[in-house]
């Protein structure tokens, strides 16, 4: 009360200037975090957001503009800002050439006139927001996962909202500027306040209209928004397969529609699907909306134990609106694919979701832990993961996700069993553009056919080193009605990989049954990826079997202490525990990737 007295005082004294002077003091939202600021005449000082991202300003305010240092931690700049003509509103940067730095708080005339319309769909930083509108009286659903309802009024051009949800209660307020296209307010609770910014969605139909040849906004059931590209000799009714792409972190997925429909016929053959993440990313420009997806709690048919309110993630949305579009566009085939943060989710769904997939290539991701082949359990789940064919597609000059990423989890899908798996790498850094995503598409093609004949084919094409595409393809064929030249085909393809497998079969074999150490193993696990569906490579596998199920209990134990250890800071511990692994437990599903982590310590 005292700063108060004294700001009031001080500027009765100076006189009419210095009394016109914006006062700068109070609590602000701002797309940066909450900033609180204390002005007196014409020094300010405050805060700016919470936790480790906290920083400290000092600085003077004159007329409307502020300018100020702030420090965190051991980072320190300059910014500065302007008041709107309201005074309610501020602009600015916080650093120089940085993004714009927006402020608001409420106006006390934004109250006035007639109820805004807000009936319809919003972006906000809390998720994607349908409100209903009757009068002044509004209901809706926050999120899209559905889990908050609200309830309120509008009043002017300020809607206030009661939420609840499971996360809790509390209350919304926004109010719409920049002609009604976009609102800026915060949420409040006992937990606390936090920014929000909301973005009025246009130009998304509820129920898409595919236009042939051409990308189509829509929004679907669960408010996930997404982006559709039909052939130019689409028709409705007609069935199609289907590329379903997931995009990178901080971005949308409309700007790889043109670029997958525009390589290699793609376009011609596939219905093109772009699925953003729930994530609205809130200071991206309206006319270009970048989106995040989550996962990293999403545990599904995993054996690990979820967190309350987490199975809504991503991954189930997503999931959700694939069958809802299976539906409406009437789609055949759909192969799911994704870049960097969408790579990392496309893993998700031959793991979790084997059913709903014919194909999936992951480009420039990694397996998280909740999509490890190990932590699935269930005979149906089990078969129907490894029936669907994984293109695991990576860049060696990765820099952003290392190549070593990805190879490592093609190399867990071998380590498992899945026989249609391949890994597409390329020399090229991160960019979608500069990845063989094309050619996995196309194997994906080949690979997940319904035609036994076309399979038969594709597998009598696959030369040396290519024994498991044609295996794979064999293997499915046979899954079908053959006629007696189909099987004589396939027989015939089977005896000629049976004729390259012998001989090092049969060496493995019987190294494998000498002395306890093993120099065999490299030359097995070289063998394995090509040849383990085989029929010359049965007795060799079902040996490999029952010594790994000798070496595996205690390669578990070693390989969590060694985590342990590394967790805790114990590295030279740690990197002992890997090395007794690799030299005492060479069978183990652990030992392939814990021998190259020593080899590239």
């Amino acid at each position: 009360m005292r700063l108060v007295l004294c700001c009031l005082v001080a500027g009765a004294l100076a006189g009419p200037s210095a009394a016109q002077s914006p006062a700068w003091s109070g609590t602000w939202f701002t797309n940066e975090g909450v900033l609180s600021l204390r002005q007196d005449q014409g020094a300010v000082e405050g805060t700016l957001g919470e936790g480790n991202a906290r920083r400290t300003l000092e600085g003077t305010a004159s007329g409307k503009a502020l300018s100020f240092r702030w420090r965190a931690g051991n980072r320190e700049g300059e910014g500065e800002a302007q008041l709107d003509a309201s005074g309610h509103g501020f602009t600015g940067r916080l650093a120089a050439g940085g993004r714009e730095w927006r402020g608001w708080r409420q106006d006390p005339k934004a109250t006035q006139g007639q109820p805004a319309k807000v009936h319809g769909y919003w972006r906000t930083s809390w998720g994607m927001l349908q409100l209903e509108q009757k009068g002044n009286a509004v209901h809706g659903i926050l999120g899209a996962a559905g889990w908050t309802g609200v309830k309120g009024e509008v009043r002017g051009r300020r809607m206030t909202l009661q939420y609840r949800g499971p996360f809790g209660t509390g209350e919304i307020w926004a109010e719409l500027r920049d002609g009604g296209k976009a609102a800026f307010g915060a949420a409040e609770s006992e937990r606390g306040k936090w920014s929000l910014i909301a973005q009025r969605l246009e130009g998304h139909a509820r129920d898409v209209k595919p236009k042939p040849g051409q990308i189509v906004d829509a929004i679907g059931s669960n408010r996930l928004t997404y982006h559709v590209r039909v052939p130019p000799s689409w028709k409705p009714g007609s069935t199609w397969p289907a590329v379903v792409i997931l995009h990178g972190s901080n971005y949308a997925s409309r700007p790889y529609l043109d670029t997958i429909a525009g390589r290699n016929g793609i376009g011609e053959r596939f219905v093109v699907i772009g699925i953003d993440g729930e994530q609205w990313v809130h200071d991206s420009p309206p006319d270009d909306p970048r989106h995040n997806y989550t996962y990293v709690n999403w545990m599904g048919k995993s054996t690990y134990e979820g967190y309350p309110n987490t199975e809504r993630e991503s991954p189930a949305l997503v999931a959700d609106l694939i069958r809802e579009l299976k539906q409406k566009l009437r789609l055949g085939k759909v192969f799911v694919g994704g870049h960097s943060q969408g790579g990392f989710l496309a893993w998700f769904f031959p793991m979790h979701f084997p059913d709903l997939v014919d194909g999936v290539f992951p480009i420039a991701a990694g397996l998280v832990i909740q999509n490890e082949p190990d932590v699935f359990q269930g005979d149906e789940l089990l078969a129907a993961q490894r029936r669907v064919p994984v293109a695991v597609v990576h860049g060696e000059h990765d820099e952003a996700v290392p190549f070593a990423q990805g190879r490592d989890s093609y190399e867990r899908l071998i380590e498992f069993g899945f026989p249609a798996a391949r890994l597409f790498a390329a020399k090229a850094p991160h960019a979608f553009v500069a990845l063989p995503w094309a050619d996995a598409i196309a194997w994906l093609e080949a690979s997940s056919s319904d035609d036994p004949a076309a399979l038969l084919a594709f597998a009598e094409a696959q030369g040396e080193g290519r024994e498991r595409d044609a295996c794979a393809a064999v293997l499915r064929a046979r899954t079908m009605k053959l006629t007696p030249e189909l099987e004589q085909r396939a027989a015939a393809v089977m005896a000629r990989i049976d004729a390259a497998a012998g001989p090092a079969a049969a060496r493995i074999a019987q190294a494998m049954a000498g002395a306890g150490d093993a120099p065999w193993i490299d030359e097995f696990l070289a063998f394995r990826e090509r040849f383990a569906f085989a029929d010359a490579a049965r007795e060799v596998m079902a040996g490999f079997a029952a010594l790994r199920a000798q070496h595996e209990p205690k390669a578990r134990e070693l390989y969590r202490a060694a985590r342990a250890a590394f967790q805790a800071g114990r590295r030279d511990e740690g990197w002992a525990k890997y090395e007794q692994l690799a030299a005492e437990c060479f069978a183990s599903t652990h030992y392939a990737r814990v021998k190259r982590w020593l080899a590239e310590r």
